[in-house]
């Protein structure tokens, strides 16, 4: 079910209709009414498909439960045995440690291995047929359902926080399908926190006439973004970046400037929505925009881009990384021998590569969203390598933290993200380097304007007053 249709509105009526009236009466069953809907929303979308977001239910909740049952036992285990040693203790512990790990390696496989296997199949045979000349078809069956990286990421965020004892197991399959199920989030984030959000689900606020505003006001704001920005500027972009070859690099770059706006006011748009509904139902989600290109650094922007993912990678890879045995080590034998600053560097570098790595592919099958990971990665990667030169050279300059150096920081900023978005709106990597060609080797103003007559022949300014 689209956020964009008249369906979704006759569903979120009744939603508020049935909310609102229970918790008149039963407020503790409310989260069955959000579980239906949600449960109802993603049918609309597929019932197949249905079936691997309760596969992701069924595996994380089943883990978690079984993480549950081992820390159960080792305290009553180690509770029978009063008078045992410190090594006999640390054995128990040891192989508990050792059967939690595998419940939450269990689910990690078959949840990641599950998406690899949805997003990355058909480009793996695409590669195969590159390299090997094998004339294999796609795969028509292979489509990836709405929301899986979203619900996937969520659910072993879960699973993860059970196993590091931050949170504890839930006992029931049903309310913890509500918190990986919860429509608004579903489709396109955030990527919900158990801590922050499962409560509010269990909750169940009482009508509120001034947040049930506020609500409507902010999915309001994010039907006009998708839909009055968003969309009209697809209709100048789309055909400059199917037909590149046709435009000067002016064009080309003013396009890839309005790409900018088009794809914030896209997601911010469906965020809204999203976090709009949440809020006349009483529940707030996590914010996933902050300003974002008012970022003074690439670092900067990626902690207000897409918050809850930059969460995600951060607390349950990046750091991982960073803490895992093989860094720590080296780590440790650089420090001891007097580098401090290269040995927390190249950790963050190695941690970062992996990251970013990930993130790219987390974002698409195809070498172009490799690139793109890496190409933020770059930046992220060269500030660790370059924060000492970088201080060093503002003191020489004499460069003054003001009004000023902060436009120019904001600026850069924006000029860098956007370019990379060649490589994101492209259709390919192939495409995206044959846009950055024309951009430096056609950038003439002669025949600008003749290529800005896509704006009115799509008549796209007309829309803006319908």
């Amino acid at each position: 079910m689209s956020f964009l249709s008249i369906r979704y509105l006759c569903f979120l009526c009744i939603l508020f209709f049935f909310y609102f009236l229970l918790g008149t009466r039963k407020k503790e069953y409310r989260w069955m009414v959000l579980l239906v809907a949600s449960l109802v929303f993603y049918g609309f979308y597929s019932i197949k498909y249905s079936l691997f977001l309760l596969f992701s239910i069924v595996v994380t909740w089943g883990a978690s439960i079984g993480i549950q049952r081992c820390n159960q036992l080792e305290k009553t285990e180690l509770l029978s045995f009063p008078s045992i040693t410190k090594e006999q203790k640390k054995k128990i512990r040891s192989s508990y440690e050792k059967r939690k790990k595998l419940w939450v390696l269990l689910a990690i496989l078959l949840n990641v291995g599950l998406l690899v296997v949805m997003k990355y199949l058909n480009f793996s045979i695409g590669v195969v047929h590159v390299l090997t000349g094998w004339n294999i078809a796609p795969l028509g069956w292979v489509v990836l359902p709405l929301g899986f990286s979203f619900y996937t990421f969520q659910s072993l965020g879960y699973c993860i926080d059970v196993y590091r004892g931050t949170v504890e197991a839930q006992p029931s399959i049903l309310k913890y399908a509500l918190f990986v199920s919860f429509f608004p989030q579903l489709s396109e984030g955030p990527i919900g926190n158990y801590e922050e959000l499962f409560p509010q689900l269990m909750e169940g606020q009482p009508f509120e006439y001034d947040r049930f505003v506020k609500g409507l006001i902010r999915m309001l704001i994010g039907f006009f973004k998708k839909v009055v920005i968003a969309d009209r500027l697809a209709l100048f972009i789309s055909p400059v970046y199917e037909n590149y070859h046709d435009y000067s690099g002016i064009v080309l770059f003013l396009a890839t400037i309005l790409y900018s706006f088009q794809l914030y006011a896209d997601f911010s748009g469906y965020i809204d929505i999203a976090l709009g509904t949440g809020e006349c139902l009483g529940i707030h989600m996590m914010e996933n925009f902050e300003t974002p290109y008012f970022s003074s650094s690439i670092t900067e922007f990626w902690r207000r881009w897409h918050i809850s993912l930059g969460v995600w990678f951060r607390n349950y890879l990046y750091y991982p990384i960073l803490r895992s045995e093989a860094l720590t080590r080296l780590g440790k034998n650089l420090s001891k021998s007097g580098k401090k600053k290269l040995a927390s560097s190249l950790t963050a570098t190695i941690g970062l590569l992996v990251t970013w790595t990930v993130i790219g592919m987390w974002h698409g099958a195809g070498y172009k969203y490799l690139a793109y990971g890496w190409y933020h990665g770059f930046f992220i990667i060269l500030a660790v390598w370059m924060s000492d030169g970088y201080k060093k050279a503002k003191a020489f300059f004499h460069i003054q933290d003001n009004s000023l150096w902060k436009i120019f920081q904001i600026a850069r900023t924006f000029f860098l993200v956007t370019i990379g978005y060649v490589i994101f709106r492209a259709g390919s990597l192939g495409i995206a380097v044959g846009i950055y060609k024309r951009m430096l080797s056609a950038f003439y103003y002669k025949g600008a304007l003749s290529g800005l007559s896509v704006l009115s022949r799509g008549g796209w300014i007309f829309y803006f007053l319908e």
